[in-house]
């Protein structure tokens, strides 16, 4: 409590001071600047434009947090009780990374200091502010990036008939954005009163966003929304009315028909693209792919010298044409268009569990936890080395788990510190919607939390501002975290 009221009085009180005087709206483009700023620095990094060093990325994407955190002062400025439960663990888990980091590798740094000082800073802040306006600030944010992302996805990357990454270089990371991103729309469409033009769109996005998940044939990012929203539906349906719970029925219902037309139907929209005379992005060679189409308009043409007249040349016999061959899917601009049997079979295959073992079925998941896990000891290790996988036939270099990852580089100790930090925080979660259900929002901190529950089992998202769904789940901790917060306005 002591270094709380040194940091509100020596940082947050003259920070709020200068904010008072801004007008609100003001306040609130600073937040949706530094959200969007974050979601935009976040796509970077995943299409491999931001392929500079990590201490750039992280102090560029820290102002962007500074702004989030500025944009929510305004009101007055108190000290918090934290829960216990929650702050320990996480202050625990960013001291053995600290440890770590001067033990073993200074990367590990950055993180813990956002466990440290950023995410307390920013839980003080959120904890004296409006939490149903800052929550709706978020979830416009939300929007926003994944409209972009959409768009970017459409304008740049071509789409392919058997497994689609969008704007990025991996179909699990989208996946894994996209997952989080959704979650995040159908909270705000389950607290829609009336069905307005806004509901319709967003429950066309949250479709968009289903179908792309499809695409990537992620069987970690659908199972991340499935778990999500199906737990997010028990605590709805066992806490509001029956006139709520009809409400909710009817938007849920079309919010899933809508995600079934778009699967069936966006990779045909997706193909009218090739006709737009723009290059797509190729994010492994960092360069436009251009064909003959359009490569003129992109291409400068280069300088040839005059050349004296030449005599006219007898007419020569027409030659016959090529044969029309055959246009690829893959191809830029064929006029070919396929279908969705591409992304059918490699589901049904990836969820065909006819002779396959658990090792199998989770891709060899099972082996590379126990390969990494046999070698934890209570200090951590300088890197995560490569680890040939047998049964897939590959080498990984990470460990496909964010609490085995964090148990790697820092210790058992902060591996079982993570651990706690994610249980607790999912049974808080649904406390907190029943408790807080006539509360606008109340679901949002358990659909996020469950989302990145299932995400962080199956990936190492360890880096904060590498992943979209661990920023998101430090956000959604935020009313879960603190005990006196004010009791929020309905507007």
């Amino acid at each position: 409590m002591f270094i709380q009221k040194a940091l509100i009085s020596i940082l947050l009180s003259p920070l709020n001071t200068l904010m008072k005087k801004l007008p609100p709206k003001l306040r609130d483009a600073m937040f949706i600047t530094g959200g969007a700023g974050l979601a935009v620095h976040f796509f970077m990094y995943l299409s491999r434009i931001a392929s500079y060093r990590f201490l750039y990325f992280f102090v560029i994407s820290c102002v962007f947090l500074g702004l989030v955190i500025l944009g929510s002062l305004g009101g007055d400025i108190k000290p918090v009780k934290f829960r216990k439960i929650l702050f320990l663990p996480m202050a625990a888990t960013g001291l053995f990374m600290v440890v770590s980091s001067f033990i073993n590798n200074v990367d590990y740094l950055p993180d813990a200091m956002l466990l440290l000082v950023a995410f307390p800073i920013l839980y003080i802040c959120w904890g004296n502010a409006d939490r149903t306006h800052l929550t709706r600030l978020l979830l416009k944010v939300n929007k926003y990036a994944l409209v972009l992302f959409i768009l970017l996805s459409f304008l740049f990357t071509k789409i392919t008939p058997r497994q689609y990454c969008g704007f990025s270089g991996n179909q699990n990371a989208t996946a894994y954005f996209l997952s989080t991103a959704v979650v995040m729309v159908v909270c705000d469409i389950m607290y829609q009163r009336k069905f307005t033009v806004k509901t319709a769109f967003d429950i066309l996005l949250s479709g968009i966003a289903f179908a792309l998940i499809y695409y990537t044939n992620s069987r970690s990012g659908m199972l991340a929304v499935i778990f999500s929203l199906s737990l997010g539906t028990v605590v709805f349906l066992v806490s509001h009315s029956k006139k709520e719970i009809l409400s909710f029925a009817v938007k849920f219902g079309a919010t899933a028909l809508c995600a079934a037309i778009c699967a069936g139907t966006l990779l045909y929209v997706f193909q009218l693209r090739q006709w737009l005379p723009i290059p797509y992005y190729s994010v492994f060679d960092k360069d436009f792919d251009m064909d003959e189409r359009w490569e003129e308009l992109f291409s400068p043409k280069p300088d040839t010298p005059d050349l004296p007249d030449t005599p006219d040349q007898p007419d020569t016999p027409d030659q016959p044409d090529s044969p029309d061959q055959p246009d690829s899917p893959d191809n830029d601009g064929s006029g070919q268009f396929f279908d969705g049997s591409g992304f059918s079979d490699i589901n049904k295959d990836k969820l065909d569990t006819t002779d396959k073992t658990a090792d199998n079925f989770s891709t060899g998941r099972i082996s590379v936890w126990k390969a990494y896990a046999k070698d934890l000891n209570l200090f951590g290790h300088e890197s995560t080395p490569e680890v040939y996988i047998p049964i897939i036939y590959k080498d990984i270099k990470s460990t496909h788990m964010t609490i085995l990852q964090i148990a790697y580089e820092s210790g058992i100790f902060a591996g079982v510190s993570y651990f706690v930090l994610n249980i607790a925080s999912g049974i808080l979660a649904i406390i907190y919607a029943v408790r807080h259900r006539s509360e606008k929002y109340a679901l949002l901190p358990l659909l996020v939390i469950a989302a990145f529950g299932v995400l962080s089992m199956l990936m190492s998202c360890r880096v904060t501002f590498w992943y979209y769904s661990t920023l998101m789940y430090y956000f959604a901790l935020a009313p879960l975290m603190v005990r006196d917060v004010k009791a929020p306005s309905e507007k």
